[in-house]
């Protein structure tokens, strides 16, 4: 929105008033200390002595005009006294002795309101009493005017100075009024109240109390004008608003867009923080059916709301205040107006658009138009009768105006707390497909025809239902589906007409080939059941069962599967086992985006429960065993041996358990936000309900597959509101792809615009997604739970809790800050939204690559631990000295450290400890505070990841390494121990221990025992140096991005040389080869490499060093 970035800063206004209307308004009338006696001012019968009111009247020197500042000053201690007085009375008081001089007013109803609002703690009471006066006030006035004057002035300040006022009132009377609402001299109150220039703070109630008392004083000097002229003193009849339903553009709005309206005013700041009671009380008025109330208050905000615009996009600040007496006040007029003062063109309709500028042109200025804001603010309205039409229009235009000044996540998120109207999640095509094409034809079948007395499927009876297109090459899916579904309702009727033992006796067995038999009696009672979820939840499971069991099938002949059911259908494996027509067949209903579809439709949450046809479903369980009745026949003729594939199992579940379980009380609280999060959506709230009882019930598999379905409902929902692709929302037909999770996760659009889902969300969220859903590493659920990977019957609580925990932190994301207050008052609710907010991705290439590098670093630990030989038994002679090549290793080692040692935090750690045998404390605590800094993983690229994949390699070599060399240590002492060793390993044995330091205390046997112990006493340190080598680059592994094509290259080159040293390691330290020299020289020119490579400053860790986004050392 242009001009609106100085709209959307939190505004710092205290008041809206000019300096010296401020201290006219607020203060001048309590700069004299003086009391009054009420008695002097108003008698016990309530008769006003305007003589006592009128002393407080000043005048300028000439005599001539009032002194408005001397007046008001003087007028406060008066005010004071009568406020006091009036709010010393009770409700039957105040109606004895005032009552009968409101009459002449035409709405006496109206006093006693503004007697309870003169006690009321409501900061927007008196305020919106003083408004309602003062307009009353104006229209009695101007009935009176025409007792005597033809034509009333619309202005009240023409009207309190005409002289047929004067008349009946008397001049000293008028000059009084005009202190208090007639002149833009004086208190001013009815322009700066109906202008919206006063917040509900700033209005000083004895004020108001002043006028209920001069309104009856003036009913009693109309009574005696009246009495002394016989005139007879008539109302003007009130207007009416007629063609309502020419007024009536917007739906009517309701609570639950109320609540949402509670929320926009604190976050919009087209709302003016000091006038936040004001926008408060127009939700209440207008929840409460007092629709003038709402109205009146709603037009001084919206002229309030639009001045700050007004003057921002015209950058006329100056004119936000009330100006003073001499200049004009900034108004509707000018901010509707195309020009301004001084001839300038007025930005606001260009910064609002027509739509709104006509909206408020009609409702406000046209003549032939409500004019509600006149028509209101002069009294020409009655309130009682104001019409919920032209307030529901008012408001529901104001709501939008609220909504344009928000920022993006704010606006997303009211757009979904808005009820959502979704009806269906299909396609209008898709959704013709599953909910009436299958009922079009008219026709009955015999059952025996299809499926005989034994349950043996009759193929050729269903294939005759299979159409083709013109060219007799393609299935025509659409007369396919029209055909078949009475035969599917043959099938239904036939299933569910048998009892749970003749289901059994009749298919039991044909289902054995799926490898979940025991599904199938479940499916048989949820074709029965009245459970809206249960034929649905029932279609998900045997559709990705069947799904399994046919790629088991592929195997028989083909080496690898498809991925992908529709590529698994038409492949020619399964053509040869089952035959192409039964292919055809199975397409038409789970194969093919042009048919049914049922399984991805279902699968993907675009189906709610009500528009399964349960036929479907029966006929999908008929096929199932008709295809294990093929099966067998081909076996037969095969001799081939069917083979199941064993079912995925979720490894390392603890590291899934970042929430605490979900306990029964929280099922409850979730229970609510079922029906208050429009994250849920109307339609699928039975799914929602099911997925509680399910989780509730220990069935976790069914919890989950329903749960994944309506996450990517409601995540698809948030991701075409945030992107603005509404169009989205629903299934593509065949032609195009769906909005599936694939996309929803992504970084960008398929158009290669920004996916503003993560933005939204934020990184917590999204880092959970991918690692439940996507990262190769981690339990990918819905790959493995849709393709049937995954046994139901032994999902894991684990996952399941943590999954169904962080979708009730989604839910609270959509609910009014009502529900969400109420909800956080659960300690364990709260619990689960902070870990939610605190998620950091456990199954990115980068996260692993931590948990490896302190697997391996666990490993190392474990050296000083190895078992040693007393030391009674190594001789004195035997003790070696390091060679050459070993102490240039050790001195690189030093250099090295040294080097890095500068680009590490003072403090971190003292690298020369490297050397110090056994590792020390520091150095482990040092890979453990570096592997718990947290690094972005979200949308890495590619160059990243690839560095990762080495990085990865080079930590699991030296773990390698690492458990080689215990377990031949642990081996060798054995051997020596159990005096197993023949002689000559013994000896050797011998002398390698009597020459190595005793504080070292690695023992190996092959191999000569000088370069073995050198060897090792050398990998120590090289194994924990190239460790925090590759946790420094780690930590900096975003500043890659910086390096040019010819620098990525070099670098990776360096990275798969130290790479090579690890593999090469792993085959030397290996317990049959012992190849000692070999490692030495290798980590020698390892060494080399890295003191070459460090000399140039190519690693990340000096790019972090240099770099303006300085990395996390």
């Amino acid at each position: 929105m242009d001009g609106s970035a100085g709209m959307l800063i939190t505004d710092s206004i205290t008041t809206c008033l000019s300096p010296l209307v401020y201290d006219i308004v607020c203060r001048l009338g309590f700069e004299v200390k003086e009391s009054h006696d009420i008695n002097n001012i108003v008698s016990q019968h309530g008769e006003v002595c305007w003589e006592t009111i009128a002393e407080c009247i000043c005048y300028t020197d000439s005599g001539q005009n009032v002194d408005y500042l001397k007046s008001v000053s003087l007028l406060g201690p008066v005010c004071e006294t009568v406020h006091t007085h009036i709010c010393s009375l009770t409700g039957i008081q105040f109606e004895d002795q005032y009552a009968f001089w409101f009459q002449w007013t035409n709405i006496p109803e109206l006093f006693p309101e503004i007697f309870v609002a003169l006690k009321s703690p409501q900061p927007a009471a008196v305020p919106l009493s003083l408004m309602k006066l003062t307009s009353c006030l104006e229209r009695a006035l101007g009935d009176v005017f025409l007792l005597i004057g033809k034509e009333c002035p619309f202005l009240l300040r023409d009207l309190l100075i005409s002289k047929e006022l004067a008349e009946v009132f008397g001049q000293s009377v008028m000059e009084i009024l005009r202190v208090f609402i007639g002149s833009p001299c004086g208190l001013n109150l009815r322009n700066i109240l109906w202008h919206g220039f006063v917040s509900p703070q700033e209005i000083p109630p004895k004020y108001c109390s002043m006028l209920v008392l001069l309104t009856a004083g003036l009913g009693q000097l109309l009574k005696s004008y009246l009495q002394q002229t016989n005139f007879t003193f008539i109302h003007r009849p009130f207007v009416t608003f007629t063609n309502l339903k020419e007024l009536s553009i917007f739906p009517d709005v309701s609570d639950e867009v109320l609540s949402v309206v509670e929320e926009l005013i604190k976050k919009s700041t087209f709302v003016l923080k000091i006038m936040t009671p004001f926008w408060e009380t127009i939700v209440t008025k207008f929840r409460s059916h007092r629709y003038a109330d709402c109205i009146i208050l709603l037009l001084t905000q919206l002229e309030t709301g639009l001045r700050k615009v007004f003057t921002t996009v015209n950058k006329c600040p100056q004119r936000f205040l009330t100006a003073e007496s001499t200049t004009f006040y900034t108004t509707f007029d000018e901010i509707l107006a195309k020009q301004l003062s001084d001839d300038e063109i007025n930005n606001l309709p260009l910064f609002l658009g027509e739509p709104a500028m006509e909206f408020l042109w009609d409702f406000l200025n046209y003549q032939d138009g409500p004019r509600v804001r006149d028509h209101l603010s002069h009294g020409e309205i009655s309130l009682n009768d104001f019409p919920k039409e032209v307030a529901n229009q008012l408001f529901a235009f104001s709501i939008v105006l609220l909504l344009r000044f928000v920022g993006e996540d704010v606006l997303s998120v009211s757009k979904m707390l808005i009820t959502d109207s979704i009806t269906t999640c299909l396609s209008p095509l898709v959704y013709d497909i599953v909910c009436r094409l299958g009922f079009e034809v008219k026709e009955s079948h015999d059952i025996n025809n299809i499926v005989s007395q034994h349950g043996e499927v009759c193929w050729e009876t269903i294939a005759e239902c299979i159409c083709y297109t013109d060219s007799g090459q393609n299935v025509d899916y659409l007369k396919s589906v029209s055909l078949l579904g009475p035969v599917c309702e043959t099938v239904h009727t036939h299933i569910c007409s048998l009892t749970g033992i003749q289901f059994e006796d009749q298919y039991a067995f044909w289902f054995q080939w799926t490898n979940i038999p025991e599904l199938f009696p479940e499916i048989f009672v949820a074709l029965k059941s009245p459970q809206p979820a249960a034929v649905p939840l029932s279609l998900m499971k045997l559709t990705s069962c069947l799904e399994r069991a046919l790629g088991d099938v592929f195997l028989l002949i083909g080496k690898e599967c498809p991925f992908l059911l529709r590529d698994l259908l038409i492949s020619k494996e399964l053509a040869e086992v089952f035959g192409q027509s039964v292919m055809e067949i199975l397409r038409v209903f789970i194969g093919s985006p042009c048919g049914l579809n049922l399984r991805n439709i279902l699968w993907h949450g675009f189906v709610s429960p009500q528009e399964i046809p349960p036929k479907y479903c029966s006929m999908l369980v008929l096929l199932t065993a008709g295809l294990g009745q093929l099966l067998k026949s081909y076996l037969q003729q095969t001799n081939f041996t069917f083979i199941h594939r064993p079912f995925v199992t979720f490894t390392n579940l603890k590291e899934l358990s970042i929430f605490p379980d979900v306990s029964d009380e929280v099922l409850s609280v979730v229970e609510e936000l079922i029906k208050k999060s429009t994250f849920v959506l109307k339609i699928m709230t039975p799914f929602w309900e099911t997925i509680v009882t399910k989780f509730r019930s220990h069935r976790y598999a069914d919890c989950i597959i329903l749960l994944l379905t309506q996450l990517e409902t409601g995540l698809r929902k948030v991701f075409t509101t945030v992107n603005k692709c509404p169009q989205r929302f629903l299934t593509a037909e065949s032609t195009t792809f769906y909005t599936t999770f694939d996309e929803i996760l992504a970084k960008q659009l398929s158009d290669d615009e920004i996916n503003n889902l993560p933005l939204f969300l934020g990184e917590p969220a999204m880092e959970f997604l991918w690692d439940f859903l996507n990262y190769q590493d981690g339990p990918r659920v819905r790959d493995h739970l849709s393709h049937g990977e995954i046994s139901l019957n032994d999902f894991p609580k684990e996952v399941a809790n943590q999954l169904f925990a962080f979708s009730i932190v989604l839910l609270l994301r959509f609910v009014g800050e009502d529900v969400l207050s109420v909800s956080k008052e659960n300690a364990s609710i709260k619990t689960l939204i902070n870990c939610a907010n605190c998620y950091c991705s456990q199954f990115h290439p980068l996260s692993q690559l931590k948990k490896k590098i302190l697997y391996c670093e666990k490993s190392i630990r474990i050296w000083p631990q190895l078992p040693l030989v007393p030391v009674e038994q190594i001789q004195e002679a035997t003790r070696l000295e390091d060679t050459p090549e070993t102490n240039d290793c050790h001195h690189l080692i030093i250099k090295i450290s040294s080097e890095l040692q500068h680009y590490m935090l003072q403090g971190d750690c003292n690298l020369s400890n490297l050397l110090d045998n056994p590792p020390t404390a520091k150095w482990s605590l040092l890979l453990h505070e570096l592997c718990n800094k947290r690094i972005r993983t979200l949308y890495c690229p590619r160059s990243v990841l690839e560095v990762l994949v080495i990085l990865q390699k080079i930590s699991v070599q030296c773990h390698l390494v690492s458990d080689q060399i215990i377990a031949t240590t642990e081996i060798r002492f054995k051997q020596w121990m159990q005096k197993t060793l023949r002689s000559r390993q013994r000896q050797n044995y011998l002398r390698m221990l009597s020459r190595i330091n005793l504080s070292f205390r690695f023992v190996l046997v092959e191999g000569s025992p000088q370069t073995a112990m050198l060897s090792i006493k050398l990998l120590c340190p090289v194994l924990q140096l190239i460790l925090l080598l590759i946790t420094l680059e780690l930590v900096n592994i975003h500043t890659v991005n910086e390096k040019n094509i010819c620098e990525y290259q070099q670098y990776l080159k360096f990275l798969k040389s130290v790479l090579q040293y690890t593999e090469n390691l792993v085959t030397y330290s290996n317990q049959e080869k012992n190849k000692w020299d070999e490692s030495i020289n290798i980590t020698h020119i390892v060494l080399v490499k890295i003191w070459a490579f460090s000399e140039k400053k190519q690693m990340l860790i000096h790019l972090a060093k240099d770099s303006p986004n300085k990395a996390i050392l």
